[in-house]
Parts: C-alpha cells; sequence; structure tokens
C-alpha cells in the first residue's frame, strides 16, 4: 500500500498471523519537489490549524519543532501504538529523515520535540521497534546526543534515509560529502537496533552489491543492521547524470530480491541491548 489506512494495516497483519513475516511501516510527512506548503504529506486540519512550511524551494514539510504540531504526530503514533503494538507480526514504525528547516526552526527546538516525541511515543509503543532515520540535526554531538538518549528510552532504532557507499569514507568527492551517522551508529552497534533505509536517491544500479556488504557484511566496517527498509523503485539522480537525464532503472526491484535470496535473508539476529530497557 502507497497510502496505508488504520484498516489496511489491519488485512496487513491478518494476512501474516501465523508466519514469521513482520510489517514495518514507514510514515512520511515530507513532499521532497515541492515549495508548496499545502502539498506537505499531512492531514488538511493540520495545514489549516497547525504550521506547516517548506524550506530550499523544494521541501514542503509539518513544522515538528513547533509543539502543537508534535502533539498531532505524537497523537498518530500513540493511536498506531493502541490498535497494533500487541500484534506479534506488527514489526517495526518508522518515519522520514531528521532534516528539518523552515521559518521558526532551530536545532535545539528540533531536538527538544524529537526528545519528547521518542519518550511519549514509545511509552505507548513497547513491543515494537520505532525507527529513526538520522541523517543531519545540528553537529555531530548533537547526533551523538540523540543516540544516547534514544538508547535511555529503549527500543529506538538508529537508522538513516540514505545508505551510500562513497560517503562512508573521508574520501567523499564522488558524493559531495561524508555522512558522520554511519560512525554514530557503528559506536551503538549492540546496544541500539540499525535500521537503515536504502533509498535509491544517490544510487547508481551496480551499487547493490556495495550497498548490502554496507548494511549487513561480515567485514568490521559493516553497519551490522538488525533491519534494512530498501526501497523497491529505483530513481536516482546520479544515475540520471550518466543516462542521459533518466535516472530510473527497471531491474533494480529483480536484482534486489536476486540478491536478498542469494544471502538468505542474512541480517544481524542479535538483540541490542537498549531492548532490554524499553517501557
Amino acid at each position: 500500500y502507497d497510502t496505508p489506512t488504520m484498516r489496511s494495516i489491519s488485512e496487513m497483519l491478518e494476512e501474516l498471523e501465523g508466519t514469521d513475516r513482520g510489517l514495518g511501516l514507514y510514515i512520511r510527512t515530507k513532499n521532497f519537489g515541492t515549495g508548496d506548503p499545502q502539498k506537505a504529506f499531512v492531514p488538511k486540519y493540520l495545514k489549516n490549524d497547525y504550521c506547516v512550511t517548506q524550506y530550499g524551494g523544494y521541501v514542503a514539510l509539518p513544522c515538528l519543532w513547533e509543539k502543537g504540531t508534535m502533539d498531532r504526530h505524537i497523537a498518530l503514533y500513540k493511536e498506531i501504538a493502541r490498535r497494533f503494538d500487541s500484534h506479534p507480526n506488527f514489526a517495526i514504525v518508522s518515519t522520514e529523515e531528521t532534516t528539518l528547516d523552515g521559518e521558526g526552526y532551530t536545532h535545539k527546538k528540533w531536538m527538544t520535540q524529537l526528545k519528547r516525541y521518542h519518550r511519549e511515543v514509545k511509552s505507548s509503543l513497547k513491543k515494537t521497534i520505532l525507527s529513526e532515520e538520522m541523517n543531519f540535526i545540528g553537529d555531530d554531538d548533537d547526533l551523538h546526543e540523540m543516540a544516547q538518549q534514544m538508547e535511555e528510552v529503549g527500543g529506538i532504532g538508529y537508522g538513516w534515509p540514505d545508505t551510500v557507499p562513497c560517503r562512508d569514507s573521508q574520501r567523499s568527492e564522488t558524493c559531495g560529502y561524508k555522512l558522520s551517522t554511519y560512525d554514530v551508529a557503528r559506536q551503538y552497534q549492540g546496544v541500539l537496533p540499525i535500521t537503515p533505509k536504502v533509498a535509491t536517491y544517490d544510487l547508481l544500479p551496480d551499487d547493490l552489491n556495495a550497498v548490502f556488504d554496507m548494511v549487513a557484511g561480515d567485514d568490521s566496517k559493516s553497519l551490522k543492521a538488525n533491519y534494512v527498509l530498501w526501497q523497491q523503485d529505483f530513481s536516482s539522480r546520479r544515475w540520471a547524470d550518466r543516462n542521459d537525464g533518466d535516472g530510473q532503472y527497471s531491474g533494480w526491484r529483480s536484482d534486489l530480491l536476486a540478491k536478498l535470496k542469494q544471502e538468505n535473508g542474512k541480517i544481524n539476529t542479535s538483540v541490542p541491548s537498549s531492548i532490554s530497557t524499553s517501557p
């Protein structure tokens, strides 16, 4: 489902009952590709009565750094928890990256609300992993501060939106910059669930093996992920630059499924220590 409802979530969970498969729910609020706040992926009442804004001329989003807007975000997750947290096949709930900006935004305000969101949602979402896509929020010290808070609350996955091998090194000319969040994740292996998403926006089709090794490989540099959220449809700006402006690659889904089958669903199944401290 691209836009699941509470009913469709229930139907999917019914289909999974009695199996060893789990359902992951990914909640989008930002619209990348428009500077019109009215096109943010949030309900109409939120656009009318709460803060919705834009940044950069190409991202529409709710002002989650404002308490009133975050109150509604928390209420949604608490309702999801009320309905589904006790279901044995409900595995993980994830939301979008922590990069925010817009009128009235500060890192301090965002971190305050994000910490409150973690505490209040996990007080209800007791059995299900809550995944946070940590990419940019202030500086590296702020990333560490948030990871420490996630450990204290318990049951929160440390993730990120883009798993890009060429951004996991000091020499990052190929992709433009290095992502420090990967190094923070390594420091919390075995403590926090590691829950990356593999978006394709900055990948090339032949990056698949390198990405898999990065998230689930055997060497010491692997991120040892516990969950991986794979984007199934390939659309990449880097591929467009090499492919006459066409960023689509139709073979990605079949290549991905073949790779996962070849690796026999390989993933880090160890239980992070913060799970035992979750509410």
